[in-house]
């Protein structure tokens, strides 16, 4: 299991069996890296793959109420708002409806 890198670029890989050659050859071979393997035992490294599985529960959870919340923004930025216009823009005849004349000056 890759657990860090090293100073020199090199990927830190916990391993309950360090001495397979094959296995850290693989590694190698798709990470495309020099491999340092590390002993754990099998229980450390369930720990640790437990550990992983529920932090990735986790920003799965937080991923999706993100978007449950970006959902309800889509939905009410859809939805027309009502719009309050100021007194300032009303012209004569809206503020006084029940003239249709045109208001002069004397």
């Amino acid at each position: 299991m890759p657990v860090g890198f090293t100073e020199d670029g090199s990927l830190l890989v916990a391993m309950a069996s360090p001495t397979n050659v094959l296995t850290i050859d693989d590694i190698g071979m798709m990470t495309g890296r020099r491999i340092r393997p590390a002993a754990a035992s099998v229980e450390d490294l369930n720990l640790l793959l437990a550990r992983l599985v529920r932090m990735e529960d986790s920003i799965e959870d937080i991923v999706d109420e993100q978007d449950e919340q970006d959902d309800e923004s889509d939905v009410n930025s859809a939805m027309p708002t009502p719009t309050r216009r100021s007194s300032s823009s009303f012209t004569r005849s809206s503020r006084r409806p029940w003239s249709t004349a045109p208001r002069t000056s004397t």
